[in-house]
């Protein structure tokens, strides 16, 4: 989300003409409801329950999008290796002590190669 230039509000305030800058394009996957208050997981379950999912729509050709998100994104290098995590996958990778004592709170959720390798990916868009 973009900021106001610094001093916007206090010519907003001084009844000053001000200008405003559009918004970025919405980039994939970002819902376009804005939801102000409480949010009840609950609700929004039963409500997710009994909708059928609606395929998004986007102003831009998807060529268009799809250069817009090369561009934003860069290159990502999946590392071949887990040796060096980034701290938000560190617990999963380095728990070989607390899954030697085999209780089901400890275990790991990345033992099969499958996730395994889902982490490395995880991992790619995390330090890149």
């Amino acid at each position: 989300m973009p900021f106001p230039p610094q001093r916007h509000w206090n010519k907003v305030h001084a009844r000053q003409k001000v200008r405003t800058t559009p918004l970025p394009p919405r980039p994939p996957g970002v819902s376009d409801t804005v939801t102000i208050g409480a949010w009840d997981y609950r609700e929004h379950n039963k409500r997710l329950m009994k909708t059928e999912p609606v395929a998004p729509t986007f102003a831009e050709p998807i060529e268009v999008l799809r250069e817009r998100i090369v561009r934003n994104l860069g290159t990502v290098v999946a590392s071949k290796s887990l040796s060096s995590p980034h701290a938000a996958f560190r617990r999963q990778v380095e728990d070989e002590a607390r899954r030697a004592a085999q209780s089901s709170w400890h275990t790991s959720i990345f033992d099969s190669p499958l996730k395994k390798r889902r982490l490395r990916i995880l991992q790619a868009f995390f330090t890149h």
